[in-house]
């Protein structure tokens, strides 16, 4: 790993790891978002993790609590790439997320469209931590 971009990051698995298309290249790689506390604690950011090879005790437990999940730390380098997609699917899927009814989310999906024909965009960079060691354990 070459570079300045390198991060060593502890904190607790917030969500279960999914195996995805690799964005960077062939096969596939697992992505996990890592809870980790700044700010004196009073704060969470939640980096995304991007790594080849998945551990063993790499697992979320759904039902628990944030506190009760398995702390990891993880070395590696962060990267950041830029994501842009229509507006109306961007706004639709935090909608979604947020536990708005399906008929809602479809409403702002249909009417934000309809602006501009669809052509306004949702830019963001997206930064994502290429693990190089996943070791268990670590500050929380």
């Amino acid at each position: 790993m070459a570079g300045t971009n390198i991060a060593v990051l502890s904190g607790r698995i917030s969500r279960t790891p999914k195996r995805v298309p690799n964005p960077r290249g062939q096969g596939t790689v697992y992505v996990f978002p890592l809870a980790v506390r700044i700010d004196g604690d009073e704060q969470l950011v939640f980096p995304v993790i991007v790594t080849p090879e998945l551990p063993r005790f790499c697992r979320y437990r759904p039902g628990r609590r944030l506190h009760h999940q398995q702390t990891v730390t993880v070395h590696g380098q962060v990267v950041t790439r830029n994501l842009t997609r229509p507006l109306h699917e961007a706004v639709a899927a935090q909608a979604d997320r947020s536990g708005a009814p399906q008929a809602t989310v479809d409403q702002l999906r249909t009417q934000i469209r309809s602006l501009a024909d669809g052509e306004l965009v949702a830019r963001r960079v997206i930064v994502e931590v290429l693990a190089e060691r996943i070791a268990k354990g670590g500050a929380w």
